[in-house]
């Protein structure tokens, strides 16, 4: 599958912070073999984080299952863990023959280099998530990101 990533590192769609912008062809089911393993690393996830990052009203908040909004939910929950803040939630739209989500962060790196990890992870995994390996990525990505973060030293 196609993702368009794109960084707007000033307010956008709504959101008084930096946002990442993922774009998505309509009906490629690319992702969709990808749904299991992303929903099983969304449950070692610690309990505490946003569990409604579209905010109720989102339609993509309805269906746990469709492949890009599972996605944006693994990909903020991971911003999170790394120490990212979302001040608003995450804005859906369509546009032309894509399903398009902003995703407000404080870093554009961070979320970039997290999703490029989120690929990686699935595709060296094959789709067989255990707690620990959950738990290793939570970790190196969360080392890996901080120097993206506003305010935190580089070491």
């Amino acid at each position: 599958m196609k993702i368009e990533f794109r960084a707007i590192e000033g307010y956008a769609y709504g959101a008084i912070q930096p946002s990442v912008i993922l774009r998505f062809p309509k009906g490629d089911a690319g992702l969709a073999v990808r749904v299991a393993s992303l929903a099983r690393l969304l449950d070692f996830f610690p309990a505490e984080l946003d569990p409604d990052p579209f905010g109720a009203e989102a339609e993509a908040q309805q269906d746990i299952d469709h492949p890009p909004a599972l996605l944006l939910r693994v990909l903020a929950a991971l911003n999170l863990v790394c120490g990212d803040r979302r001040f608003s939630n995450i804005t859906t739209f369509e546009e032309e023959a894509r399903e398009v989500f902003a995703l407000p962060t404080l870093s554009t790196d961070l979320s970039w280099h997290n999703l490029t990890a989120l690929s990686a992870f699935l595709r060296d995994t094959g789709g067989q998530v255990t707690a620990e390996k959950a738990a290793a990525l939570f970790e190196k990505m969360k080392a890996f990101n901080r120097k993206f973060l506003p305010g935190v030293p580089i070491q």
